[in-house]
């Protein structure tokens, strides 16, 4: 990148982190989008989707209050990453 040399080499590494990041969510994309079938997400889409969430300050911060209820955040979790799964599929639908 042109940018790097300007950076510091901690923002250099925060750059690399959400690269890496942003892949993960683009290869979750590609994987649901890819699918012939519309289908309903499995346990392995929902996992990487919660998996994906963790890493958003703004996800942390509204599910921090209530980490000690499993029941809850399981179940705020798995709303979002189907929620997620079908905004998906609903938008990868209206490009085609």
């Amino acid at each position: 990148m042109n940018s790097m040399p300007v950076l510091t080499k901690d923002d250099q590494l925060h750059v690399q982190h959400f690269a890496e990041q942003a892949v993960g969510w683009f290869e979750l994309v590609r994987s649901i989008v890819n699918h012939d079938q519309p289908r309903q997400p499995n346990m392995d889409d929902r996992l990487d989707i919660i998996f994906s969430l963790h890493h958003m300050t703004d996800f942390q911060d509204y599910v921090h209050p209530f980490l000690k209820n499993d029941a809850r955040i399981t179940a705020f979790e798995d709303a979002v990453a189907e929620a997620i799964y079908t905004a998906i599929r609903e938008h990868a639908a209206g490009v085609s």
